[in-house]
């Protein structure tokens, strides 16, 4: 369990490295760990910054990597910094792997 003095001790808002332990893109619940602050002690991503879209929330998936900051030195609001823009990086990552294995097939 984390204490407020630890936090004081460690925290400066971010951005620090989060895991994510549980997401649910129908509520639009994550709750991630923050290892170097928080220990083993998870914490709920708050929906700021985020848009329910018609197919639910954007939630990363269990166990992915994400950047989280906070706007207090507390824990008391913390959010997900660039969840869409990760996503859409692997998109184009794929597209580009993909034009090259196509670019070096037609190679003699």
């Amino acid at each position: 369990m984390y204490t407020t003095r630890r936090i004081h001790d460690v925290v400066s808002g971010g951005p620090h490295r989060g895991i994510v332990t549980y997401s649910d893109s129908a509520t639009g619940e994550v709750r991630v760990l923050v290892p170097a602050v928080l220990g083993n002690s998870e914490v709920t991503i708050s929906l700021f910054g985020r848009t329910k879209t018609a197919t639910g929330w954007p939630v990363p998936a269990v166990n992915s990597q994400v950047l989280v900051g906070t706007d207090d030195q507390t824990f008391t609001n913390v959010f997900i910094i660039q969840t869409e823009g990760t996503s859409k990086l692997e998109e184009r990552i794929a597209q580009l792997e993909a034009q090259v294995a196509a670019i070096l097939e037609e190679l003699p």
